[in-house]
């Protein structure tokens, strides 16, 4: 499933809203010139994982916030600068009220490798 999910996020990171929709299809928003044969290929290749991915369960929303907060304090320095994390702490309450299961994966990927790349940045400062 790491493949859907890579998808997932390039996707919502590129501007595309992609949901699941009534009948187990796939519905997009985004811009048409990105929409590519390749693209289509893919979306249909991992179809079944990304209609599990986009499926909305608060249980396993907030499951995920906790992951992320946990890997994250794992790796936290004293100090820090955490104002890196602020915008993705604004799409992850926008993703949870919205109720955007797509969104809320994508928005705790940039948290957690945002997150990362400055703690491990201010180990070597």
């Amino acid at each position: 499933m790491s493949a859907a999910l890579d998808l997932l996020v390039r996707l919502h990171n590129d501007g595309f809203c992609l949901r699941a929709v009534a009948g187990g299809e796939l519905e997009y928003d985004g811009a048409e010139h990105l929409v590519t044969d390749v693209l289509l290929a893919d979306l249909r290749k991992h179809k079944a994982d990304l209609l599990e991915l986009l499926e909305w369960d608060e249980e396993v929303a907030c499951g995920l916030i906790r992951e992320a907060l946990a890997y994250l304090s794992g790796r936290h320095v004293e100090g820090s600068d955490l104002s890196v994390l602020y915008p993705w702490e604004d799409r992850i309450d926008e993703a949870f009220a919205e109720t955007d299961m797509g969104a809320l994966r994508a928005a705790l990927r940039g948290f957690v490798r945002s997150g990362a790349a400055s703690f491990a940045g201010d180990r070597y400062a």
